[in-house]
């Protein structure tokens, strides 16, 4: 195993003590955050200029020298500031006034991406087979291994400066590549507003003026370590929607991992409303602001019901659903009459009706007795027919 070194575990009673050690160190109000780990990590080793913001998971904090650098951090700078950052891989990365950051990685390997502004990265790290960095803007990109490269970016311009070293040109959204991507020392790639990548073989006069000044120079590398405790940057806030307004509508490769990193913040009434009424520019975010109702679960009662009505029996201890019809009926004593509908007269059917006033009215008299008689007559007459004897 080369560059490794196996260290025997010490016996009990050591391990012990090793374990206390590093618990009481770290209870310690001064111990040392522990170093970063990955490609995107680093330290804030120079600073001119006033505090930079860095956005930090879903919260906005202010940094300065000295400041611990996480992969997914996104820096950003003021208008008179520059900053120089140590990766962990040895790469330096300078960041020039007016400019905002995004440190990824990927594969292992670094990736810069550049919404605006000015950033230099000096790729000559020690270990010459580690993995490419990318230095990309929104339409161009530039991987390197051994580079010293400058990007500039702005709303209607992107130009990279190959100062040292021969990186690969690589080209991003509509923007149409050039015919060569391998790209020399000394070229300047310009895409502006058109989608079209040129390559000249020197910078332009205005790129060189516009250039900060530090860009001018080799970065400078870092100091030596101290054991002064590294300072923690200061928590501002949680990010509201124009914090971040840029990067959430930034182009979609970008915009990796930003569904768990915010979600949380659609909590806050104005956050929420803001990326609603921005739908359109980052629609992975439509299920999560207006997720879809969930399934509809059939009532068990009114399942039964159904069963029953088409002739199936309902469970044990189960109510069948019934009309007010049959509830009444059930509550009816066993043998009792089933009760008619009340028709809708003022008297039943059946019931008594209003007697007439007979003294009144002889006719009626008269055919009520015409009736009666004529009734015994044939009752008598069939009597008599049935004793007439057999012949």
């Amino acid at each position: 195993m080369s560059g490794c070194t196996l260290l025997s575990l010490p016996g009990t009673a050591g391990r012990w003590a090793l374990l206390a050690a590093l618990l009481l160190a770290s209870m310690s109000p001064h111990a040392a955050a522990p170093p970063p780990s990955g490609a995107a990590s680093g330290l804030v080793s120079y600073a001119e200029g006033s505090p930079f913001t860095l956005i930090r998971g879903d919260e906005l904090r202010t940094g300065s020298r000295g400041v611990t650098l996480m992969a997914g951090d996104i820096v950003e700078t003021g208008p008179d500031d520059f900053l120089v950052l140590q990766m962990q891989s040895g790469t330096l990365v300078g960041i020039g006034p007016g400019s905002s950051v995004y440190f990824t990685e990927r594969g292992g390997a670094l990736r810069l991406l550049v919404r605006e502004g000015w950033v230099k990265a000096d790729f000559r790290a020690p270990a010459a087979s580690g993995p490419h960095g990318l230095l990309a803007a929104s339409r161009v990109a530039i991987q390197c291994q051994q580079d010293v490269v400058v990007l500039h970016a702005s709303a209607s311009r992107e130009e990279i400066f190959d100062e040292q070293g021969e990186g690969t040109l690589a080209a991003y959204g509509s923007a149409r590549p050039h015919t060569d991507p391998q790209m020399r020392a000394g070229q300047l790639i310009t895409s502006d507003s058109r989608m079209e990548v040129v390559v000249t073989p020197r910078p332009s006069a205005d790129f060189l003026e516009q250039m900060p000044k530090p860009f001018r120079d080799s970065l400078p590398p870092a100091e030596e370590a101290t054991a002064a405790p590294a300072p923690a940057p200061e928590l501002l806030r949680k990010v509201n929607y124009a914090d971040v307004e840029g990067w959430l509508n930034a182009q979609a490769d970008w915009r990796d991992g930003f569904i768990p990193r915010f979600r949380g913040r659609l909590k806050d009434p104005a956050f929420f409303a803001a990326m609603d009424a921005h739908l359109a520019q980052h629609p992975e975010w439509t299920l999560v602001l207006h997720p879809p109702p969930p399934p509809l679960r059939m009532d068990p009662r009114r399942s039964a019901g159904n069963q029953a009505s088409h002739g199936a029996q309902p469970a044990d201890g189960e109510v069948p659903d019934v009309d007010q019809g049959d509830a009444a009926a059930a509550q009816q004593p066993a043998g009792a009459p089933s009760a008619a509908p009340r028709p809708q007269g003022d008297h039943p059917p059946d019931g008594p009706r209003p007697q007439s006033n007979a003294s009144s009215n002889p006719s009626s008299s008269l055919s009520s007795s015409l009736s009666s008689n004529a009734s015994a007559s044939a009752s008598s007459n069939a009597s008599s027919e049935g004793r007439r004897p057999q012949h």
